[in-house]
C-alpha cells in the first residue's frame, strides 16, 4: 500500500519536499543574513498553513479557531524562547548572525509530513477526514507548526531592532 501511495503522489509534491529540505539544510550551518530574512520562512509557512485550512473552511468554518489558537500559542512560545543562543546583530555589516540549528529542518519536515498525511488521509478515507475531531486536529497542528516559526522570527527581528536602535545619550544633571 505504501508503494501505491508513493506512486500516486504528484511529482510537484517531491519538488516541495526538495525545496523544504534545501531550506532546512541551509539552517544547519551558521550564517549572516539581511535583517528582513527571518520573516520570509514564517510567511511561506503561513501560506502553507492557509492552504491546509482553506479547504476545511468550506465545510467547517469553525476550523479557523483551532488553527488561530495553535498559531497564537506556538508563536507566543517561540517568542518566549527568544532569539537562538548565539544570534547577534553585526552593525558594521548590517547583517544578522544566525547560529546553525537542526530544529527548523525538523519543523519544516513536520509541516510537509502533516500536509502529506492529510492529503493521503483525505484520498483514502474522505469520510474520516471530514469528521470534526480530525478537522480540529489538522487545523491545530498546522497552526502550531506555523506559529513556532513566527514567534522565533519575531524574537530575531526584535533582537535586530533593539541592537539597531540608537542609544540615548545619558542626561547630565544640571548643578545650580
Amino acid at each position: 500500500m505504501l508503494i501505491e501511495i508513493l506512486r500516486h503522489t504528484p511529482p510537484w509534491v517531491w519538488g516541495v519536499l526538495a525545496v523544504l529540505l534545501g531550506l532546512g539544510v541551509m539552517q544547519l550551518r551558521p550564517r549572516d543574513v539581511p535583517a528582513w530574512q527571518p520573516g520570509v520562512l514564517p510567511l511561506v509557512l503561513f501560506a502553507l498553513g492557509l492552504s491546509t485550512l482553506w479547504p476545511l473552511l468550506h465545510a467547517h468554518a469553525w476550523s479557523a479557531l483551532p488553527w488561530v489558537a495553535g498559531l497564537a500559542l506556538s508563536a507566543g512560545f517561540g517568542w518566549r524562547l527568544g532569539a537562538p543562543a548565539g544570534a547577534r546583530w553585526n552593525a558594521a555589516s548590517q547583517r544578522l548572525h544566525r547560529p546553525g540549528s537542526v530544529v527548523p529542518l525538523g519543523v519544516m519536515l513536520a509541516v510537509f509530513l502533516l500536509k502529506y498525511a492529510a492529503g493521503v488521509g483525505t484520498a483514502l478515507a474522505p469520510e474520516v477526514a471530514r469528521q470534526p475531531a480530525a478537522v480540529a486536529a489538522l487545523a491545530l497542528m498546522s497552526g502550531v507548526l506555523g506559529g513556532w516559526f513566527s514567534g522565533r522570527a519575531a524574537a530575531l527581528l526584535a533582537l535586530v531592532w533593539r541592537e539597531r536602535r540608537p542609544t540615548m545619550p545619558a542626561q547630565h544633571a544640571h548643578r545650580a
